[in-house]
């Protein structure tokens, strides 16, 4: 309760967006810009601006490694962005508006089947750089680059599970007609998340600036206008992310107080100091439907509960060690058969000393029964045989359930079954 009563009065300090102003003399209207000129002239401005700056590509290829201030304010957004986006290994993920494609390059990390999309063909080739310099590690999946025209998508109706987009949405010339090419493009149950700059950010300095010498785009993002253009291209939900970039920091004895009096002064000044940075940036999501069920590529999904039998506690080295297991999935989600590429369940045997110690974290495996996978509620029986210790001795086999690169179901709070062995 005191959790929900600390949010309620945070969030009470937020106030909706100011509806778009008059610029002041003598600035560029955005809106003004957008009536202006086609989308292709716009498409055409973003290749200019690549083109310009290619020489300097050292520079793009380092992002978001920049400047430290932009850096800290990039990865903090990222870290948001991952969280709400909550991607799974083995999804297609569709960085709209990728430009150089350093987020692209990060999603690529998580198994994911990225894909790059910007309106630059100079952006893409240089994306292409980062890649070609710095492969993802430990993936399937060669990322693709995929020009657009500003208008229509080149992908197949429901193509992707989730949609990133870097500061790149506030400077799309036909909002309305894009976000119903991101609905189109996205699956029933997919997430679309945005990380854009505030509603004021077409007076800034830096995007009058821009407009002014490159012709690109610099809109302010409106969420109370996105919201219906979002609800007719078939989006569900839309969910506004609470954080802020700007560092906050407290004496020892205010932190102290943060969690001893729900309503102290340090707690005032951190919700004074996030609204203050609020009008800064929009990270929100965009929902399409209910999300689909939870599987084992979820670590906050597994649970389960096993009871083991060993057919003989005595054996040869070297031998085999058999014996049944069965398994009750007790969590929220279905476990994938264990010849599935992401998140497969298995029976895992840590293999320890007779006093506890571990000697071995990944002795033996065991595949569960050919199927469809466990669903929440089922129990499933697995027959397993693995070789004894090379070496004579009294040993312990703790029995586990694993998702393999997910994690151990003990670190979620199940409780492995340890039985002895004694290999004579």
């Amino acid at each position: 309760m005191r959790n929900w009563t600390v949010l309620n009065r945070l969030l009470k300090l937020f106030t909706p967006a100011a509806a778009p102003q008059e610029p002041p003399p003598g600035h560029i209207d955005a809106r003004r810009l957008m009536a202006q000129h086609t989308v292709e002239e716009f498409n055409e401005a973003a290749e200019g601006y690549f083109k310009r700056h290619v020489g300097n590509a050292a520079f793009y290829l380092k992002k978001p490694l920049g400047p430290p201030e932009d850096a800290a304010h990039q990865l903090t957004a990222f870290a948001e962005m991952l969280r709400g986006l909550k991607p799974l290994p083995g999804m297609r993920l569709l960085d709209f508006g990728a430009g150089t494609c350093w987020a692209t390059r990060y999603f690529a990390d998580f198994k994911l089947e990225v894909v790059a999309c910007d309106v630059s063909p100079t952006a893409l080739a240089l994306g292409q750089q980062r890649f070609a310099h710095n492969p993802p590690v430990d993936s399937p999946f060669q990322p693709e680059f995929m020009a657009f025209n500003g208008r229509r998508l080149p992908l197949p109706d429901g193509f992707a599970d989730r949609i990133s987009c870097f500061d790149s949405f506030h400077r799309v010339p036909n909002p309305k007609e894009v976000l119903r090419e991101l609905g189109r493009v996205l699956k029933a149950g997919g997430i679309a998340g945005f990380s854009e700059p505030g509603p004021r950010h077409s007076q800034t300095a830096q995007s009058q600036f821009e407009m002014k010498h490159y012709q690109v785009l610099e809109n302010d993002t409106v969420l109370e206008e996105i919201w219906p253009w979002a609800q007719e291209a078939g989006f569900t939900d839309l969910r506004v992310a609470v954080f802020n970039t700007a560092p906050f920091t407290l004496s020892l004895a205010e932190f102290a107080k943060l969690e001893s009096r729900p309503g102290s002064k340090p707690l005032q000044a951190y919700a004074e100091h996030v609204r203050r940075h609020a009008p800064e940036r929009r990270l929100f999501f965009l929902h399409k439907g209910e999300p689909g069920a939870p599987d084992s590529r979820d670590r906050a999904a597994l649970l389960g509960e096993l009871s083991v039998e060993l057919y003989t506690a005595q054996v040869h080295p070297g031998d085999w060690v058999e014996g049944r297991a069965v398994a009750h999935n007790t969590g929220r989600g279905r476990w994938l058969p264990s010849a599935a590429p992401f998140g497969p369940v298995k029976l895992g045997v840590h293999l320890k000393s007779a006093d506890g110690l571990l000697i071995d974290a990944d002795f033996a495996r065991a595949e569960l029964p050919a199927g469809r996978g466990t669903e929440p509620g089922e129990t499933v029986a697995i027959l397993f045989r693995f070789q004894a210790p090379a070496e004579s001795g009294d040993y312990r086999l703790a029995f586990d359930l694993v998702s393999e690169d997910v994690c151990w179901f003990e670190a979620n709070g199940a409780r492995p079954v340890e039985a002895e062995l004694a290999v004579r």
